[in-house]
């Protein structure tokens, strides 16, 4: 079998070493090349063709995530496999949303990230078991709360204008998409809010993109 060709985008010198001399240890890994930024790690996928891309989140030049659509796009068969500092389900969502083959914390357990450039390479999604707790805690608390009969209750307009923010449009970009005013989609945002008994627009907005990963899987 052949090994599994990986590249490694991190903007750190050190961690790229660390994870490097950590993958070059597993005789069914190659380690074909190193990115220092976003947009290295998107020409390099395209010249090298990597099995799998173990990209930072933060990275210069081209942020982590807006590097994991560039990848998508461009060399879809490469899968990309998010390593960051942090722990917040919406930088999950987005990463999945866009494409992302997983999402780890760098404080995970080296046994972890061989794990998950595994399953990431199987085709399979790989998340973190803290975030992936914190993901379920949430989903749990939805349903246990009553969420979902409360989600049946808004109208055909406010789930529409929901679906949209779960898809990171603005506000301006809702009003355009739905031919209505802005402060017509603000209200409908205030009254969802209201609705489901949110206490802050951020808390939609998770909602939101749960709600939209749920309903695409």
């Amino acid at each position: 079998m052949n090994p599994i060709k990986i590249l490694i985008a991190d903007d750190h010198g050190i961690v790229r070493s660390g994870i490097r001399m950590l993958l070059d240890s597993q005789p069914d890994f190659d380690v074909i090349g190193e990115a220092t930024d976003g947009w290295e790690a998107v020409q390099m996928t395209e010249r090298l063709l990597p099995d799998v891309v173990v990209m930072d989140i933060a990275m210069p030049r081209l942020g982590g995530l807006d590097a994991l659509c560039e990848i998508r796009k461009r060399t879809p068969s490469a899968r990309v496999l998010i390593l960051s500092i942090y722990e917040r389900e919406e930088f999950f969502f987005s990463a999945i949303k866009a494409g992302g083959s997983g999402y780890i914390l760098k404080e995970c357990d080296p046994e972890e990230l061989l794990l998950a450039i595994r399953s990431a390479h199987r085709g399979d999604v790989f998340l973190a078991p803290s975030v992936a707790k914190s993901v379920l805690t949430d989903y749990l608390s939805v349903h246990e709360s009553g969420q979902s009969s409360k989600f049946d209750k808004l109208t055909l307009r406010q789930k529409e204008v929901l679906q949209l923010i779960g898809e990171g449009k603005t506000t301006a970009e809702i009003a355009e998409t739905l031919c209505l005013s802005i402060k017509t989609v603000e209200k409908h945002r205030s009254n969802i809010i209201r609705s489901l008994e949110l206490q802050s627009p951020r808390e939609l907005l998770h909602y939101a993109y749960r709600k939209n990963i749920l309903n695409n899987n």
